[in-house]
């Protein structure tokens, strides 16, 4: 596994901003995979983009073993030449094991930013879906992410018994609290596993919503499986309807909106969640009735962190001791 390399970025050291500069709108990686390998000089590249983070999982043409390509990979994913020093400050990689080790943990939800999420496997899936279409993902990306995905399952089927909330679960409850029983309107933007789940928990509570959306199509369908009323991104920035609560959950480089914007006309106070998180797995609502709320920690979520170790590496190399700057947490649950 010494030709396997993983480089990225995620909310553990980055904030929402920085990760979308490197988002590939999803229409659009299709189309850039074949660029990326040859860039990259990869002989396999798979592209994962998420709200929390975008990572690029190839191995090298040769055979020879991954190196350091967050310079490539920056240059590639931003359109621009990294200042010295730049691309090694923002970006994270993992090579052979290490990266290997990295790509399981991320398909079970153990790197996520809530402990335990399926959604992060569908995106996977998808991601792969992509890059096989794209004719980039071959026999050695093939098994892996697969052995990956079936970890995943396994490790669902273990914990059927525990409830693992995700982070639309966590939105829904927030929500519902900041509302205390009132039916008021609640906008989603973005269409994805996140605000499905989210829309599900709300229209069980009859809470009327707002599917809002870049493309309008997509929010169009979402919004007939619930009932709901739809507006396009556009739409909704230029003349944003009176909401109770806005949850964002969208990916993508370009700003969806300014949540100075977002308050509602009519109401008191509003709710705005978003489920891009920043460093320390720590996420706060914007929410005028719930000023002080508490983060959602590692203790919160029923586990109990263990830190590995607190080392500095530009590079993990082999070692999963040492895959970043910061220290990763080996999760043990309660």
């Amino acid at each position: 596994m010494h030709q396997i390399g993983v480089v990225g970025l995620s909310y553990r050291h980055a904030g929402v901003d920085e990760v979308a500069r490197f988002a590939v709108p999803r229409a659009e990686v299709p189309a850039r995979l074949p660029a990326l390998r040859t860039l990259l000089k990869a002989s396999e590249i798979l592209y994962v983009g998420t709200c929390n983070r975008v990572e690029v999982l190839y191995s090298t043409e040769d055979g020879t073993a991954a190196g350091d390509s967050r310079d490539e990979v920056f240059r590639i994913l931003t359109g621009r030449e990294p200042a010295p020093g730049e691309a090694a400050r923002i970006l994270r990689a993992w090579t052979g094991e290490a990266a290997v080790e990295h790509l399981f943990l991320v398909a079970c939800g153990l790197d996520s930013a809530q402990t335990g999420e399926h959604e992060i496997a569908a995106q996977l899936r998808g991601a792969w879906e992509d890059s096989r279409a794209a004719h980039t993902c071959g026999p050695l990306l093939d098994r892996l992410v697969g052995e990956a995905l079936g970890m995943a399952r396994r490790m669902r089927r273990l914990a059927a018994g525990v409830h693992a909330p995700s982070l639309a679960d966590l939105a829904a409850d927030r929500v519902l609290l900041h509302l205390g029983g009132r039916l008021e309107p609640v906008a989603l933007i973005g269409v994805s596993p996140m605000t499905r789940r989210c829309a599900t928990q709300l229209h069980a509570a009859k809470i009327p919503l707002v599917i809002v959306n870049r493309t309008p199509q997509a929010a169009e369908e979402l919004a007939a499986s619930f009932g709901a009323e739809w507006l396009a991104l556009a739409d909704f920035r230029r003349q944003p309807p009176a909401v109770s609560a806005l949850v964002l959950a969208a990916g993508g480089g370009a700003l969806s909106i300014r949540t100075r914007r977002a308050a509602p006309a009519s109401a008191a106070s509003a709710c705005t969640i978003s489920s891009s998180w920043r460093r320390g797995a720590a996420s706060r609502s914007s929410c005028a009735s719930h000023p002080c709320a508490l983060p959602l920690t590692s203790a919160s979520r029923g586990c109990v962190p263990s830190w590995r170790c607190g080392r500095s590496a530009p590079v993990s190399r082999g070692c999963a001791r040492h895959s970043s700057r910061l220290p990763r947490p080996k999760w043990r649950v309660r």
